[in-house]
């Protein structure tokens, strides 16, 4: 899947560019949010999706600017400890049948 990881790239240079911190990490939600208006925009046929996922993007980033640093380290470290657990046990689960 070259344009995957060709996207993946293009997402990480543009948040740089941004100044965004961290940008490889934040790249896959990215992606998650634009695949996701797109998928929904085929659907619908309309734009408006990509608007809707600016605007709830723009939201989210809003909360979590607000909160104190503390409560956003451990809420990223538990969403990454969640993360790592769930993608060790789908691995598992796929070595275990070869």
């Amino acid at each position: 899947l070259e344009h995957k990881r060709l996207f993946a790239e293009y997402v990480g240079d543009v948040l740089q560019r941004a100044g965004v911190k961290r940008a490889d990490s934040l790249a896959p939600g990215v992606m998650l949010l634009i695949e996701g208006a797109i998928v929904t925009a085929v659907r619908l046929g309309s734009s408006a999706p990509a608007d809707e996922a600016l605007a709830a993007a723009r939201r989210w980033a809003d909360k979590v600017a607000a909160l104190p640093p503390l409560a956003v380290r451990m809420t990223k470290e538990a969403v990454e400890a969640v993360a790592h657990a769930t993608a060790h046990a789908s691995i598992y689960m796929d070595r275990d049948q070869y």
